[in-house]
């Protein structure tokens, strides 16, 4: 029988033993680092996807200033297809929720899954040339913005 998914507030035990996905390989770095569970939920914190008490994503947005942020997103190798369209649109939601005017997201140069999802969340790529040596590996990287229009 399937699980139930379960969105919980991000902790930083939540990072324990995270098996991330290959497709995000560069955050590896970050993830070996003592005190990045501490630097996520410093900048704002998030939340993190469980199927059942299966961790399969954490995610949130980082505080840049008050009219902008950076996603971030962390996906597990026990992350699915067939939890694709519930991440979605819980994402979408959170997203839309917002009260950020401006929200950024980086994406590895080569990460097709992840520019699919980006443009899902209304995501726009701003760099036609990917950003140089953005990630501690020497990867290159592209930005991505979704913008609401302030009234």
């Amino acid at each position: 029988p399937g699980q139930q998914m379960i969105i919980r507030e991000f902790k930083v035990e939540h990072l324990d033993n995270f098996d991330i996905q290959d497709g995000q390989a560069e955050m590896r770095a970050y993830l070996e680092m003592p005190d990045y569970g501490d630097v996520l939920l410093s900048v704002g914190g998030g939340y993190s996807l469980f199927d059942g008490e299966t961790l399969l994503a954490c995610g949130g947005l980082a505080k840049q200033s008050n009219h902008k942020a950076l996603a971030w997103s962390l996906i597990s190798k026990n992350f699915k297809a067939k939890h694709m369209v519930f991440f979605t649109r819980k994402v979408k939601a959170y997203l839309n929720k917002s009260t950020y005017t401006r929200i950024e997201a980086i994406i590895r140069k080569g990460f097709t899954q992840a520019y699919r999802l980006a443009e899902l969340l209304d995501f726009k790529c701003e760099t036609p040339d990917a950003m140089s040596n953005w990630f501690p590996c020497g990867e290159s990287a592209y930005l991505f913005s979704r913008v609401k229009c302030q009234v």
